[in-house]
């Protein structure tokens, strides 16, 4: 098996850790998506309620590549016509 490692050009010392290649984001030809586990889907589909349901799905829609999401309540409200507290609540 070929071993990979990294040297101090400095001192000649052989370094610890390990070499990691980070490759550029790729652009999808699904324009937006994620990535989620359809396992969770039925636990999902059998414990929350509609506006609970509805609330999800307006943070997934604004759900970036690295799972971060910034949204406001108030946002969420508008754009699924709902009440803040609801939205809250949800």
């Amino acid at each position: 098996m070929r071993r990979v490692t990294q040297i101090d050009q400095e001192s000649g010392e052989e370094l610890g850790g390990f070499v990691a290649v980070i490759r550029p984001k790729q652009k999808s030809s699904f324009q937006r998506h994620f990535t989620m586990n359809q396992a969770a889907l039925i636990t999902i589909a059998n414990e929350l309620n509609h506006d609970q349901i509805r609330v999800l799905m307006a943070l997934l829609a604004d759900l970036d590549y690295e799972n971060y999401i910034q949204v406001a309540q108030i946002d969420i409200a508008d754009a699924l016509k709902m009440q803040k507290t609801n939205v809250s609540r949800a």
